[in-house]
């Protein structure tokens, strides 16, 4: 059955446009006519050459529209087959790609050499920038090497592209009808048609046919020059009997024997580089004598652009390789400047991105509570300064975190309830150990409310991430070892959650801090029994020889300093009263001084114990904490 037309073809006039086409208006009028469902389309072979080269992101994006949105209304004849397949077996593209590469190659080799003297005069207005402008000459042969160096190694590709085209060939190919008549008598119709310059293809009539012997050679003779013809002949044949309203013909040739001539750059969209393709009136008139009652061109580019403005994000990669708008002028340098600083931040925001994601990956791989922010640096140098640095307050967030958790408050939360990556965004290895630093503090001047969160604090340290609580654990020690706001040891030190933090030293988290804070410690004058990373703290026991009793206590010193008084008479540090009994083993005496000295018990080291007690005598008792230290000159020798 024919398609109805708007004239029969005893009445189909020629009609030649007499105003252009914007390309707004062609993308419009293309696309409504994409969206009819008797509209079909015919794919020429410059089209699906085209469709090879690019890549697979942008082939896949194609492919997908046409199979989709076009389906059995999308057609490759069986001329466009049979060329694409001759092209395939003898290598055009390869073969045209090694000979561009080849002339780029020639052009570009000596090219920085000759030009390099015309760049030695900054005095010329021409060499402004000289300097920058001799480098940038440079890179930019480095690029074209690049690119000749890129095209060798598509060639290793071209055979997973082409089989995606004949894939999609092998799909959509018409059946073959009469073309075989039609190639037989073709050579009688084409020689008349192009003697009055018939479309199409006329501007082939020149075009040799491949020889048989030598398939990359051509002769004066071949069928090839009728190509566009027969194509067309399929393409409106097999429209009429699929009662076509219309058909747009899919190609990427650029000659005026499709297209009508004088066309200008007037109207055309931002970004696109040629005016909308427009059918050749005579093929218009052909096409209405057969029933069809409109023709249209279609190009790569006009395609990219027209599905562009339905679904950008559907054909992202195929618009940004289809769509090549014009070359921009040339940037001036603070222009260049800007734009480099934008592609670099950028370029940091996704890594920061992806640093992040890693990070929370990570993080939960190790069953921490959050990931390590990228502010926090743990260095022995940065940990060094962060010491310095924990002596301040705390600044406004840290307080109002602390605040929070501080028990009484209206709106009291328990640390372990707000401690997460959000609270302390931002915040880097000073500002952790500032707040830990204070809260501890706190705790130790009896400022109430904040015993819990010190405890949970200390609780949680395993499960911050291992920067996060380095610094966290350098601000805890601090207070534990040093007075308020100063260097000055704190003698001795205390913190109620000391065995914690006696511990930290031997934990991933806790052995740059504790050599940080070993070294403060052995700056200064007074020294406490036992500092980070010590291993062993040696305890002496001796008992009074003279005595009667064999085991009469007389005295002890830890790390070599003497900590006994055979008369105190504060209650609080008789020795007696400390064991709660007038005997007691090496092991409960030196309990009782691991928590008067803040000493790791684990680590305490008895020598003369035998355990088989002391007689302590009355009136016994330890020195006041306070004042006993090591002294400078005693750990230096």
């Amino acid at each position: 059955m024919q398609a109805k037309s708007s004239e029969t073809p005893e009445e189909a006039r020629l009609s030649i446009p007499t105003s252009l086409e914007s390309s707004a208006d062609f993308k419009a009028r293309l696309g409504n006519l994409l969206g009819e469902a008797h509209t079909h389309v015919y794919i020429d072979t410059s089209f699906l050459m085209w469709a090879t080269k690019i890549g697979p992101a942008s082939r896949g994006e194609l492919l997908e529209w046409l199979r989709t949105d076009l389906g059995d209304r999308a057609h490759v004849p069986t001329w466009t087959a049979h060329e694409y397949l001759r092209h395939h077996v003898a290598g055009t593209i390869v073969e045209e790609l090694n000979s561009k590469s080849a002339e780029l190659k020639t052009l570009v080799s000596g090219s920085f050499t000759y030009f390099r003297p015309f760049l030695d005069d900054p005095a010329l207005p021409a060499a402004e920038g000289y300097e920058r402008l001799r480098a940038s000459a440079r890179d930019a042969i480095n690029t074209f090497e690049h690119v000749i160096k890129s095209a060798k190694d598509w060639q290793q590709a071209y055979r997973d592209h082409a089989n995606q085209i004949i894939e999609y060939i092998n799909e959509r190919v018409l059946e073959v009808g009469s073309l075989y008549d039609d190639v037989a008598k073709i050579a009688t119709e084409g020689a008349a048609r192009y003697e009055g310059r018939i479309p199409p293809g006329f501007q082939d009539r020149h075009k040799k046919g491949v020889s048989a012997e030598h398939q990359n050679e051509y002769s004066k003779d071949g069928a090839n020059r009728y190509g566009d013809l027969i194509f067309w002949r399929e393409a409106i044949g097999h429209a009429r009997v699929v009662s076509a309203k219309a058909i747009i013909i899919l190609t990427n040739d650029l000659k005026n024997d499709w297209r009508m001539g004088g066309e200008t750059n007037a109207n055309i969209e931002a970004g696109m580089r040629r005016p909308p393709p427009r059918i050749h009136p005579m093929l218009a008139l052909e096409a209405k004598t057969v029933g069809i009652a409109d023709v249209a061109l279609l190009n790569s580019q006009y395609l990219a652009g027209l599905l562009r403005d339905v679904d950008e994000t559907r054909v992202a990669s195929f618009a940004d390789v289809a769509i090549i708008p014009n070359p921009p002028r040339p940037q001036s340098e603070d222009e260049r400047r800007a734009e480099a600083k934008e592609r670099r931040e950028l370029e940091n925001e996704k890594l920061a991105s992806a640093q992040a994601a890693a990070a929370a990956a990570l993080a939960a791989d190790n069953g921490y509570l959050f990931a390590d922010d990228p502010a926090v640096v743990v260095t022995t140098v940065k940990l060094t300064r962060a010491l310095l640095e924990s002596r301040k307050e705390p600044d406004e967030r840290a307080e109002l975190l602390l605040t929070k958790t501080r028990n009484g408050v209206d709106d009291y939360a328990r640390l372990t309830e707000i401690l997460d990556q959000e609270a302390i965004a931002g915040m880097d290895q000073n500002l952790l150990a500032q707040m830990a630093r204070s809260l501890h503090d706190r705790v130790l001047d009896n400022s109430p409310g904040y015993e819990e969160t010190l405890a949970d604090l200390g609780g949680m340290l395993p499960e911050i991430p291992p920067s996060s609580a380095s610094a966290l654990t350098l601000g805890l020690m601090a207070s534990m070892y040093l007075e308020p706001g100063s260097g000055t040891s704190r003698i001795p030190p205390r913190s109620p959650i000391a065995r914690l933090l006696l511990d930290a030293p031997y934990q991933s988290y806790g052995e740059l801090p504790a050599q940080v804070i070993a070294k403060r410690l052995s700056a200064n004058d007074r020294r406490p029994l036992h500092m980070p990373l010590e291993t062993t703290v040696e305890c002496h026991f001796e008992t009074d020889s003279e005595a009667s009793e064999s085991d009469l206590l007389h005295s002890l010193k830890v790390s070599g300093v003497e900590v006994l008084l055979a008369a105190q008479i504060e209650p609080a540090l008789l020795l007696r009263n400390l064991i709660g009994a007038a005997h007691g083993t090496g092991t409960e005496i030196l309990r009782a001084v691991a928590e008067l000295f803040g000493l790791p018990f684990e680590s305490m080291d008895a020598v003369g114990d035998d355990q088989s007690g002391y007689l302590i005598p009355e009136g016994m008792g330890f020195k006041d904490p306070t004042r006993v230290f090591r002294a400078k000159e005693e750990t230096d020798g």
